[in-house]
Parts: C-alpha cells; structure tokens; sequence
C-alpha cells in the first residue's frame, strides 16, 4: 500500500509539472536569479560564516514556501493533491540534495553544500507552487479567489537575498 501511494504521489507530481510547465520558463529564470543571489550574498567570509549564511538563506527560503504552500492549500477547492505532491516532494528533494552531497560527507564544505542544494530546490518548488493558476478543469480555486478585486495573488517576498553576518 505504501509503494501505490508514492506511486501516486510521484505521478500527481508529473501531472502537476505538466499542467503549470507553460508559466514556468519566466519563474525558473527568476528562481535561477535570486538562488544564484543568495549563494553570491553567501560567498564572503570565511568557511563558517558562509556555512552560517547558507543556512539563514534556506531557512528564508522554507519559510516563503510555507507561506507560498499555504496560501495555495487555503486558495484550492480540493488541496488534497497538494498535499500529496508536497510531502512527495518534500522526500525527493531531501534525497536529491543527500545524494548530490554523497562525495562532501564528513567535509567541512557539507553543510553549506546541503543547504545550497535544498535552497535551490526550494526556490524552484516556490517558483512552481507561484506559478499554478486557475485552469480549465485542472485546478479549481475557491471562489471568493476568483472574486479578488486584483486576482489571486501570493504574499509578497519580504526580504531576499537574507542580510547580516555572524
């Protein structure tokens, strides 16, 4: 039972992938931009304080797409595939940054490796997660979003690339 269910996990990933892929060529350069940023903001300072940056930027990163995913599960009439895909996600992109940093374990340069790999991860599932969209019968929002005098948007980005050293 447990494989059928990331089975199906993987496969509403696939279709999710496809259904936002037109709105994602402009997000991913954004997401390329700003990862590219954080890690250029990082790379002052000795292996400690960029270790330490590193880690600030995929914690600001978690915390916009806590807020990016949220706003989306309020925003679905059905968020229970969402929900799936996410936890889904969420595995890979853990497993994707272990085995990306398998040559670096035990390193000084691990930890700071492994927070680049998961940030830049998480800032492309913002970038997707940003670019869903009402589509015809794919995904439904509630209606008062369809409502919204300016249209459905997400809570703006506070502060990037993460400021203040060590």
């Amino acid at each position: 039972m447990g494989t059928s269910i990331l089975c199906r996990s993987f496969m509403l990933s696939i279709v999710f992938c496809c259904v936002s892929q037109p709105s994602l060529t402009k997000a991913s350069e954004q997401e390329s931009d700003l990862a590219r940023r954080k890690q250029e903001h990082c790379e002052q300072g000795n292996m400690r304080e960029t270790t330490f940056c590193m880690n600030r930027e995929l914690k600001e990163s978690d915390t916009r797409l806590n807020v990016v995913y949220k706003t989306l599960v309020h925003a679905l009439v059905k968020p229970q595939g969402l929900q799936s895909v996410q936890r889904a996600w969420i595995v890979f992109r853990d497993a994707e940054c272990k085995f990306q940093n398998e040559a670096e374990h035990g390193g000084s340069s691990y930890n700071y490796s492994m927070d680049l790999c998961l940030m830049r991860l998480t800032e492309q599932r913002i970038s997707a997660l940003e670019a869903v969209m009402p589509c015809n019968g794919c995904v439904e929002f509630k209606d008062e979003f369809y409502r919204m005098e300016k249209g459905f948007r997400f809570p703006e980005r506070k502060r990037i690339p993460a400021s203040g050293r060590p």
